[in-house]
């Protein structure tokens, strides 16, 4: 079978998505063995309104990497539907 421009596009996609999601999943960890307070500094650098004090160190990492990589993709590197 001869690839076709748009099986070499699709596949192309595919390995990019692969890739991202284990970017992904590494940031979690390195994330993950972070202090809570550079967590609390973090999420308030991205987010300018809000008080993370009242958030668990999971809820931190969770907001922070939705915040930087968006929810379709963590949802998608996690299997989440």
């Amino acid at each position: 079978m001869a690839t076709t421009p748009t099986n070499k596009m699709k596949l192309k996609e595919f390995y990019q998505a692969r890739n991202e999601d284990q970017e992904i999943k590494r940031e979690y960890r390195n994330l993950k063995s972070c202090s809570i307070y550079y967590l609390r500094e973090r999420w308030s650098r991205v987010h300018r309104v809000g008080n993370p004090y009242g958030t668990d160190k999971i809820g931190l990492i969770t907001d922070i990497i939705r915040a930087e990589y968006g929810d379709k993709k963590v949802d998608r590197a996690f299997n989440i539907k």
